[in-house]
């Protein structure tokens, strides 16, 4: 599916990335979600919040990204320190990071309703409780 983003928790190895680079959908075979226009610059500006590095420190985080092709898809690992602070987010806090998240200029220039962004960032903190729990790690899959 063109311009969607799967994320997905798998096995900690280089192994799995590069098994989920080579699926159709990743989701079809790993716990995760699919969002259309998730990008690792809005991942980038969530860990940025969650950690309180500044948005090209934890943009560099991002740089580790297995391709298929140079038109993709791209897989990459998202960093332990935002899944961990995600994992750990209570209701209230999560409200408080999605409205932020929001009203980044990331999410902004893309018309992302703040809803929508709260949604998303509980179906994150979900998935992040799990791989934490399980001793997983999660991967952005991107196809565009």
């Amino acid at each position: 599916m063109r311009g969607m983003t799967n994320i997905v928790i798998g096995d900690t190895s280089d192994a799995e990335a590069l098994r989920i680079l080579d699926s159709l959908m990743p989701i079809e075979e790993w716990r995760g979600i699919a969002v259309k226009g998730m990008t690792p610059e809005k991942m980038a500006m969530l860990h940025s919040i969650l950690t309180g590095e500044t948005f090209d420190e934890a943009f560099d985080e991002y740089d580790h990204v297995y391709a298929a092709s140079e038109d993709g898809p791209w897989v990459t690992r998202i960093p332990d320190a935002p899944l961990e602070k995600l994992a750990g987010l209570e209701e209230d806090v999560l409200a408080q990071i999605g409205a932020e998240w929001a009203a980044s200029e990331e999410c902004e220039s893309e018309g992302w309703p703040v809803e929508e962004v709260q949604a998303l960032l509980e179906e994150l903190a979900e998935l992040a409780r799990a791989a934490v729990a399980q001793g997983r790690a999660m991967f952005l899959w991107m196809d565009q």
